[in-house]
């Protein structure tokens, strides 16, 4: 299974999940007698390899006993349907061969119904199939209860059949109108000398063990054609697409892409609430699934991360080059020189990072050449422009003028009817124009090749019409073949660019500093940081990162109303433009600098951790050696690791963890969780104290204390402030803030909380001063936080 450069690994059976250890709850599994000698005594929990929307560009499995190995992969080009923006955290792949596509929730107000797509992908082979392979269902089942039995109904959706096709022709097959759930499968070509075969494509029943983890929740109205939810009808019978007859085999084992609804990291804030027969209408995907085949894993990984993406530039006269717009990600660095033989590619992977800015100096291309040349013909420039091209016979010559390739290539062309009523020439797509309609191209020829460009300068091609208006520049996304009326394509989407700048009053003595690597994006109306929420995660949302100039420019924007928000890394905080966002089709917003001015209204008098919004940077313990997952050892994810939260009890048994300031160091003091202490019945609260001293106190002031959260499961932190808190009323609580899980999940982030507490300076004192943070919800072993930033400041 592959998540990224860094989390690859051999994953354990189905049966070896069945005959583990389950731990804390089922999916965390304890891996005591595993097929795999190599896996056992290892933990294995499919929330380990849960990633950022941000991350979350491809992922997928290898085969491990196929010659040559096969890869099957998830690709996702937009995060524009995803809810919680770019760093909300969710699964990608599992045991046992598992890749989940889209996760959505959504509620209502009564009983408990949840939605669920199961897209089971059977790659087998050995012959050329014509049976039935896409059986297209919506699942829909009730639950009371974790553990209780389901009541399962199958919806058909109506779809339109796929003829048998040659191999060459899956992709136009694929763009059929099928249904909201078939045109998410986009098909592209196998990687190697072969085409393979896909057995079968099933959206089945969710599997019983997938069930139980989806909590009970209020029922969810669904309409399928234009027809109300009926849950008396008996639905046994399905709409089923004919499979596309395909040459050659492949070999390996089920894979299976699920889509369904869920709030992990989150809590149910993020979730879609309808309420009385309320409709919603959302496209998810369209997903790539991508199949590929190579005699190593290495390169297999390689091709998928590729698919899509180059980015190319050239020299200047001195050698130099500057390529711009890079997605992030790891590349190669290629080249070939004219009038020189060969390529170069640079013996280093290149790694780009958000707003990153790589320097390769001056690097060194030596051609294969082993002795002096004796005698050349041409010019090594990859092209044969250099020989002899014969002038055209007259009878042949060709001339348009309305269809434009570059400023030098421009013509008007014939239309079909010209081409059937011509002569075609040696092969079907030249043709003599005999009698076409404009007199003008009479005795002209047609061939669509003498149109053709290089890669590097097909920038801008189309058509001018009638009025002189040429069509927009489609995008690599949104994709143009979904047939959806409710899906919008890339002409019908629009552009918004700006400036991001931030003013700390207290820092820089107040001036304007550009927001390098901030989090832009467009969601719906609501407040600052409603992105996170209820309110706007029904809709779209669209995001992206400011360069090193703090500009940004959003792309492929649904039309609607939106507002602009922000977060900036180091900065506590959400910004929100005070104006709404109209996007209509086509257009294109400049908003020039925008300034935010976060919340501050004095000077920091101490801090704890870096404003970024997770807890990567406190200290994570080691793991308990009888719980590991190998894949996490010396990872910079190490937090991943099973079980982390009960180490707190392994270095505070007695006494609760103590921070003083200016003294401890958050990287190594401060333990990245505030969870309950584990005892011998069940669970304890736990009380932090920070201990700090103020030496020019100024009594009968006010401060204030700031406190970010990077996660919350179902905690309450309360806050004394040089008082016991042991017979004492807190100056301060958050109240039951809802679950997000992201602990048990293995997360360092999920829903971001800041609150802005104020002290009353006559109760600080002059030298050593206690603030006492008690997290006092018991249910059991996950009522924590995370801590995100932790700063005092006093109110001007």
């Amino acid at each position: 299974m592959v998540i990224s450069d860094d989390k690859q690994r051999i994953m354990p059976t189905n049966m070896d999940l069945k005959t583990g250890q389950h731990l804390s709850y089922k999916e965390a599994v304890w891996l005591t007698n595993s097929s795999n000698p190599r896996l056992r005594e290892e933990v294995d929990d499919k929330y380990q390899y849960s990633c950022d929307n941000k991350d979350n560009r491809v992922q997928g499995w290898i085969s491990s006993k196929s010659n040559p190995k096969i890869g099957f992969w998830v690709i996702t080009p937009s995060d524009e349907f995803r809810a919680g923006g770019p760093v909300k955290q969710d699964l990608t792949s599992h045991a046992s061969s598992t890749s989940l596509a889209v996760r959505q929730h959504t509620t209502e107000a009564a009983d408990s119904r949840h939605v669920l797509f199961s897209v089971e992908v059977a790659v087998s082979g050995g012959k050329r199939t014509t049976s039935p392979g896409i059986r297209p269902y919506l699942t829909s089942y009730g639950e009371t209860g974790v553990n209780k039995k389901v009541d399962h109904k199958r919806l058909p959706i109506t779809c339109s059949k796929i003829d048998h096709a040659d191999d060459n022709d899956i992709r136009a097959k694929t763009k059929e109108p099928i249904d909201e759930v078939g045109r998410t499968l986009f098909f592209g070509k196998t990687l190697g000398a072969e085409p393979k075969a896909i057995g079968s494509l099933d959206l089945n029943l969710a599997p019983s063990d997938q069930l139980n983890e989806l909590p009970g929740l209020p029922r969810a109205r669904l309409k399928i054609e234009d027809e109300p939810f009926n849950e008396e009808e008996n639905y046994d019978h399905s709409a089923v697409l004919q499979q596309p007859s395909l040459p050659a085999a492949i070999s390996c084992s089920m894979t299976r892409i699920v889509i369904f609804f869920s709030v992990h990291y989150a809590g149910e804030d993020i979730g879609v609430r309808l309420r009385d027969g309320e409709q919603w209408n959302k496209v998810f995907g369209p997903v790539f699934m991508y199949l590929n085949t190579d005699s190593d894993s290495t390169s297999i990984w390689e091709d998928a991360k590729r698919q899509g993406y180059q980015f190319w530039s050239r020299s200047d006269k001195r050698g130099h080059f500057s390529i711009k717009g890079v997605r992030e990600g790891i590349y190669n660095l290629y080249a070939w020189v004219a009038g020189v033989i060969g390529d170069y590619k640079h013996h280093g992977d290149i790694i780009v990072r958000p707003g990153s800015q790589v320097g390769m100096g001056n690097i060194m291309y030596t051609p294969p050449r082993n002795g002096p040349t004796l005698w050349e013909i041409g010019i090594p420039d990859r092209t044969a422009a250099e020989f002899y091209v014969p002038d055209p016979a007259p009878h042949l010559a060709i001339w348009f003028r309305h269809m434009i390739i570059s400023d030098y290539m421009q013509w008007e062309m014939p239309i079909a009817n010209d081409r059937k009523r011509g002569r075609t020439l040696d092969f079907k797509e030249a043709v003599v124009l005999e009698n076409p309609g404009n007199l003008a191209l009479q005795g002209e020829v047609d061939d669509k090749y003498q149109y053709s460009c290089n890669t590097k300068d097909n920038r801008v091609h189309g058509w001018i019409s009638s009025e002189s208006k040429m069509l927009k520049e489609i995008k690599k996304w949104s994709y143009d073949f979904p047939a959806s009326t409710d899906y919008v394509h890339a002409a019908q989407r629009g552009t918004i660019t700006g400036r991001l700048l931030v003013r700390d009053n207290y820092l820089n003595r107040g001036k304007i500093i550009p927001a390098k690597s901030t989090y832009v994006g467009l969601a719906a109306p609501g407040y600052a940081g409603s992105w996170k929420h209820v309110i706007t995660c029904q809709g779209y949302q669209f995001w992206t990162r400011t360069d090193e100039t703090s500009s940004f420019t959003i792309t492929s924007v649904r039309a609607g109303k939106y507002n602009l928000y922000a977060w900036v890394p180091t900065v506590l905080g959400d910004f929100k433009h005070e104006f709404n966002i109209v996007i209509k089709q086509g257009s294109k917003v400049e908003l020039g600098d925008i300034v935010y001015t976060p919340p501050r209204n004095g000077s920091t008098l101490w801090e704890i951790g870096i404003a970024d919004r997770t807890a990567a940077e406190f200290y994570i313990p080691d793991l308990d050696p009888t719980l590991v997952n190998k894949l996490f050892i010396n990872h910079t994810d190490k937090y991943r690791q099973y079980g982390l939260w009960e180490r707190y009890a392994h270095l505070y048994p007695d006494q609760d963890l103590t921070y003083i300031v200016g003294k401890s160091d958050y990287r190594k003091h401060l333990f990245f969780a505030h969870v309950n202490r584990k005892v011998k019945r069940g669970y304890k609260p736990t009380t932090w104290k920070i201990i700090f001293d103020t030496t020019n106190l100024t009594r009968g002031a006010n401060y204030t204390l700031r406190l970010a959260l990077a996660s919350a499961q179902c905690a309450n932190i309360q806050v004394w402030i040089n008082d016991d808190p042991n017979g004492n009323l807190s100056h301060f609580e958050t109240g039951r803030i809802v679950k997000d899980n992201a602990i048990a999940r293995h997360g360092i982030h999920g829903l971001y909380w800041l609150y802005s507490i104020k002290v009353d300076g006559f109760n600080l004192v002059h030298g050593t001063n206690t603030i006492y943070l008690k997290q006092s919800l018991q249910f059991g072993a996950f009522n924590s936080v995370l801590y995100d930033y932790i700063r005092l400041k006093p109110t001007y």
